[in-house]
């Protein structure tokens, strides 16, 4: 009895069909079919596929696919089994080989410890140093970026002074750095020497005492080689200033030169008279009062801008040098 792959090729050479017509119209490869003419079933996916494209293939063909289906469960089922060969017996496995071991060149073990000891202290120690450079860089950074941008405040030894006063200590440039001393009780509000009951912690009279033109208070500095400053000349502009309760230094240019510097004492009034211009700088512009060509300007600062440096000209016209 001929198989059901015989049937279907028989059928369809009598149809006139070539294999690959077939194959486009129900979407079969032509190598399916053509291994199931030959009932060549292990070519083909599995049973279940083998299955499916007879039925297809004898529908198309104008066969029974019942018939074609119960031919196929005919044969031998070797076979036709998922469309698979026979198994082949599996080879024994061979007995695992044993493993090789590597002798080493000297008979005697090697400590590696030994070996590489050296190198984890080295590289210890240089973890060390980096380490020590990564801290010593913060502090640099964070040192720079502490230190204020105005101008730098040393500490310099304590001076024997009277308790409540503060006297220049480092004079950087031109700019005084002042050491704070220990003040007994709230710090006095400024009263202008000269008012009517106004006295000061430091026992200076109201009225302050009046300096001969021409003379340098016992704590100041004189530059030499320069006039002694005149009083109540006719043209210019004349610059009077006085201290309130406490000591205060300042510096003096009188026409663009350098005429004086140093303390002035609670309480002392001193004046100053250039062609064009008269500068101060002052160390405490919060006690310190200026007069210029007879009109009041008030203090020169405030609690907030101690220091400070102003210039007045003959108009009187006051300029704040930065």
């Amino acid at each position: 009895m001929p198989g059901p792959g015989e049937i279907l090729r028989q059928t369809r050479e009598s149809l006139g069909l070539p294999l690959d017509e077939v194959s486009r119209t129900i979407h079969i490869r032509p190598e399916y079919l053509e291994a199931l003419e030959q009932d060549a079933y292990s070519a083909l996916p599995g049973d279940v596929y083998t299955r499916g494209f007879l039925r297809n293939y004898a529908t198309y063909l104008g066969l029974d696919p019942t018939a074609i289906i119960t031919a196929y469960d005919t044969r031998d089922a070797v076979a036709r089994k998922r469309g698979r060969a026979p198994r082949v017996a599996t080879p024994p496995t061979p007995a695992p080989r044993p493993p090789i071991r590597i002798q080493p060149l000297s008979p005697t073990p090697i400590d590696t410890r030994v070996r590489y000891a050296p190198s984890f202290w080295l590289m210890g120690l240089l973890a060390f140093v980096l380490l020590i450079l990564a801290y010593l860089g913060y502090n640099t950074l964070t040192g720079f970026q502490a230190v204020p941008s105005a101008q730098p405040t040393p500490t310099a030894p304590p001076q024997a002074t009277a308790p409540g006063l503060n006297l220049p200590t480092v004079l950087v440039g031109e700019t005084p750095v002042w050491t704070p001393f220990p003040t007994p009780g709230p710090s006095p509000i400024p009263t202008r020497p000269g008012t009517p009951g106004a006295g000061n912690q430091a026992g200076q009279p109201d009225h302050p005492p009046q300096l001969t033109p021409g003379t340098t208070p016992p704590s100041g500095t004189a530059i030499a080689g320069l006039p002694s400053p005149t009083v109540g000349a006719s043209n210019g502009v004349t610059v009077t200033v006085t201290i309130g309760s406490q000591n205060a230094w300042m510096l003096v240019w009188v026409d663009g030169k350098t005429t004086w510097q140093g303390v002035m004492a609670a309480g002392s009034s001193r004046s100053w008279t250039g062609t064009t211009t008269v500068r101060i700088r002052f160390a405490r512009g919060d006690i310190t009062w200026v007069n210029v060509n007879g009109q009041d300007r008030g203090l020169a600062g405030d609690p907030t801008q101690t220091v400070i440096t102003k210039e007045w000209d003959a108009a009187g016209n006051e300029r704040v040098i930065q």
